[in-house]
């Protein structure tokens, strides 16, 4: 009800901030703390195809800025909760994912592809991770978004595995739902 209130009353998105509301609205929802009411309320303005994202239930890794974007294995390091530093612990595993792509599924990929993944980036169409996945008798679940955390894909990779790793994807960058 109080979505289409806000949509009748041209508000598309509600920004989670009491002072974008117009004042006659403001005056409909008047409460002793505005703060708390937008938090308890912020659900009724997502759309159906937006998640809401609990910055304390995700891992956010840090992204060198003058480096391509290593955050999904960033999340994959820390789903697998290694001791090896990141700096390691990559140059060993890209190793281990090339070695299972060319014996096990007989691929051969090309100079273009190793350099992406000895950079730490993915290969176009997600080989990588379809291969990671299976190596790791995983599925890994990853919920696409734009900047408005409207959700423009799912994708699951995987299937009837033991252990889940969910990921939300903003572009090339990764962020890992935290396991309650």
């Amino acid at each position: 009800m109080l979505k289409k209130l806000f949509l009748v009353c041209g508000i598309g998105s509600f920004e989670n901030n009491w002072n974008s509301l117009h004042g006659p609205l403001k005056n409909l929802l008047t409460c002793e703390n505005q703060d708390t009411w937008v938090e308890e309320n912020q659900n009724i303005f997502l759309n159906e195809k937006q998640i809401l994202i609990d910055e304390d239930a995700y891992f956010y890794p840090i992204q060198d800025t003058t480096s391509p974007s290593t955050s999904f294995y960033k999340c994959l390091h820390k789903k697998k909760n290694s001791q090896v530093d990141f700096d390691t612990w990559i140059e060993l595993y890209v190793i281990k994912v090339e070695n299972e792509i060319n014996t096990k599924w007989n691929i051969t990929l090309d100079s273009h592809d190793k350099k992406l993944m000895k950079s730490g980036q993915l290969i176009e169409g997600f080989i990588d991770i379809y291969i990671i996945s299976s190596m790791e008798n995983m599925i890994i679940k990853i919920t696409k978004v734009n900047s408005h955390c409207e959700v423009l894909e799912e994708l699951i990779f995987g299937s009837n595995d033991k252990d889940e790793m969910e990921l939300v994807s903003l572009d090339d960058y990764f962020i890992l739902k935290l396991q309650d």
